[in-house]
């Protein structure tokens, strides 16, 4: 199966921003920096309250991916 050359920007920027995105965190749970800033855990909660259910953590995680490709549009 032959991948066009196209694809690989998209995989690669993808993959980037998400191992920022972790470092990041990382840091910030390592260094202390906003103990109380929680935004997957703030956005489940709400999410939960808007479903009347308890949210699976994959679900705000997954949602804030597909909120930051629709910015992009």
């Amino acid at each position: 199966m032959i991948v066009k050359g196209w694809i690989w920007k998209p995989i690669i920027a993808g993959l980037s921003g998400t191992i920022v995105h972790f470092v990041f965190m990382y840091l910030k749970s390592r260094i202390g920096l906003l103990p109380s800033f929680q935004p997957y855990h703030s956005f489940q909660t709400t999410l939960s309250y808007w479903v009347g259910a308890n949210v699976p953590a994959i679900v705000p995680w997954l949602l804030s991916f597909q909120w930051v490709a629709r910015q992009k549009d």
